[in-house]
């Protein structure tokens, strides 16, 4: 399961929704494979990053946290949205 990308704010109800199945106890988080994305911007601060989508879904693990685009933009603020791209720092 693809939960959401932080750029998209949509991972309190996407931690409702989580919630909301484990409590039927028809799913668990065992039998799901959750998976969130990095942001652009905070490429330089991934732990950090990490740490707050769990907070926000309120998950103790990620069976994946995605790195979808390898290049940093300026950095915002962890989970800020804001594109960035405009200063696009190319580490190549």
């Amino acid at each position: 399961m693809s939960t959401t990308w932080s750029g998209l704010c949509n991972e309190v109800e996407v931690r409702e929704l989580l919630a909301a199945v484990f409590q039927t106890g028809l799913v668990k988080m065992e039998d799901l494979f959750i998976t969130t994305k990095l942001r652009n911007s905070d490429c330089g601060h991934v732990i950090e990053a990490c740490k707050a989508s769990l907070k926000k879904l309120q998950l103790y693990y990620l069976d994946l946290f995605l790195v979808h685009f390898p290049i940093a933009t300026k950095h915002t603020g962890v989970s800020i949205t804001g594109s960035g791209l405009d200063e696009i720092d190319y580490m190549l």
